[in-house]
C-alpha cells in the first residue's frame, strides 16, 4: 500500500501552460510585488506617485500636463529600477569583475538622480503652474 502510495506522488502531473501573454502579465506583477517589498525607496516612489497623481487630479490637469506627469513619474521609477537592476548584477557577479567596473554602480546612481530630480522640477512646475492659475 505504501509502495502505490509513493509511486501516486511522485507521478509527475501535466504542468499547463500559459499564454505567453498571461505569462508576461504574471512577471510584470511578481515583479513590481518584489521590487516594492524589497526597497524601502520604491515604497517611498510609490507613496509620492500616489500623492502627485491625486493632486493633478483635484488639480485639473488639462490632457497635455497629465501626459507630462504620467511621463515624468513613470520615467522616474523606470531609472530607479534599472539602477537596482544594476545593483543586483553587481552584487552578485561584482566579484568577477576589476575595481574599475564599480564606476558602472556610480554612473548607474546619478543616472536614476538625475531622472528623480528632473522629473520632479517637471512635475513641480506643472502642479504649481496649476495651482496659480487657480489661485489668481
Amino acid at each position: 500500500m505504501q509502495t502505490r502510495l509513493n509511486s501516486i506522488l511522485k507521478e509527475e502531473r501535466p504542468v499547463k501552460q500559459r499564454a505567453s501573454w498571461r505569462q508576461y502579465l504574471i512577471e510584470l506583477e511578481r515583479g513590481f510585488a518584489q521590487i516594492i517589498r524589497s526597497d524601502s525607496v520604491f515604497f517611498f516612489h510609490t507613496f509620492c506617485l500616489t500623492i502627485v497623481l491625486t493632486c493633478s487630479f483635484i488639480l485639473g490637469l488639462s490632457m497635455m500636463e497629465w501626459a507630462m506627469v504620467v511621463l515624468s513619474c513613470t520615467l522616474a521609477i523606470s531609472a530607479e529600477m534599472f539602477n537596482k537592476v544594476l545593483k543586483a548584477i553587481w552584487d552578485n557577479l561584482g566579484h568577477h569583475f576589476s575595481e574599475a567596473a564599480q564606476n558602472s554602480i556610480r554612473i548607474g546612481t546619478a543616472s536614476a538622480t538625475l531622472t528623480l530630480i528632473g522629473a520632479s522640477i517637471t512635475v513641480g512646475i506643472i502642479l504649481g503652474h496649476r495651482l496659480w492659475e487657480l489661485l489668481h
